[in-house]
């Protein structure tokens, strides 16, 4: 039906996006930063994302903003929790969020525009 380069293409196609969804698929674990660049997540929305997607693997997870860090959130705010953050949780796998441990200036996020009610 179709001609054979086709096919191939097709089938790497899939096996690339299959293959690349499992890598991206894997729980939060260890350390991880928030700045607006050279860091694991640009922003502290991507890292909420990502932690309510994937969950936090076994030991938990860190999740360190840089000092000066500034950020405007989504006008509706962020949500962390999700079925398999929540199930991922416990005492032996905890979540952190918290300002990077070394000397700096705090960092600043602003609410986006929102509604009001």
């Amino acid at each position: 039906m179709f001609p054979k380069p086709f096919k191939v293409s097709f089938l790497f196609t899939f096996y690339f996006l299959f293959s690349f969804t499992i890598v991206l698929a894997q729980p939060i674990s260890g350390s991880k930063t928030v700045c607006t660049t050279g860091c694991d997540y640009p922003t502290l929305n991507a890292a909420v994302s990502a932690l309510n997607l994937n969950g936090v693997a076994t030991g938990g997870a860190i999740i360190e903003i840089a000092n000066g860090h500034t950020e405007t959130l989504p006008n509706a705010g962020l949500s962390l929790g999700s079925a398999t953050l929540n199930a991922s949780l416990s005492a032996s796998n905890p979540l952190v969020i918290r300002k990077s441990l070394t000397a700096g200036a705090k960092p600043v996020f602003t609410s986006g525009a929102g509604t009001g009610g």
